[in-house]
């Protein structure tokens, strides 16, 4: 019988050289994505930070990172295979955001959208995504002096 392609002698041969106390099991990552529990506020004309972490802590650098707009599909910034994918965002933020990866190691990422517009207010989502697991967490911008 195979599971995801592995024998069952693979799996004998990897009991107690992989596995803690010689069980063949596959870890199963879970995370949860965090954002801020009150919503951002900012003037028009200036930069907006949106700030989203993994918790417990955990490097990010090879796993998706997804902000997006009221549907998934509506890129604001996207980071996969260890680089930012800027030709996946939708117009009105090209060139205008910039994610901030200094502590991508611990699972914590920012977003800087420069000179905030009204039309960016609303609900921003933050999307992880392990080869296993994926979550998000949603986040309000408000922009003032419209």
């Amino acid at each position: 019988k195979r599971l995801w392609g592995v024998t069952p002698s693979a799996c004998q041969a990897l009991k107690g050289s992989h596995f803690p106390r010689g069980q063949a099991t596959w870890p199963q990552l879970s995370f949860k994505v965090i954002g801020p529990d009150r919503p951002i506020r900012v003037l028009v004309g200036e930069d907006a930070l949106l700030p989203c972490h993994l918790s417990p802590s955990m490097s990010a650098e090879s796993m998706e990172v997804r902000w997006f707009r009221s549907t998934f599909a509506a890129v604001v910034h996207l980071y996969r295979d260890g680089r930012d994918q800027d030709g996946q965002k939708i117009t009105p933020y090209r060139s205008r955001t910039n994610l901030l990866k200094d502590g991508i190691a611990n699972g914590n990422i920012s977003l800087r959208i420069d000179n905030i517009t009204p039309s960016d207010e609303g609900t921003y989502g933050c999307h992880f995504q392990s080869p296993t697991f994926y979550e998000e967490a949603a986040l309000e911008l408000e922009v003032a002096g419209q």
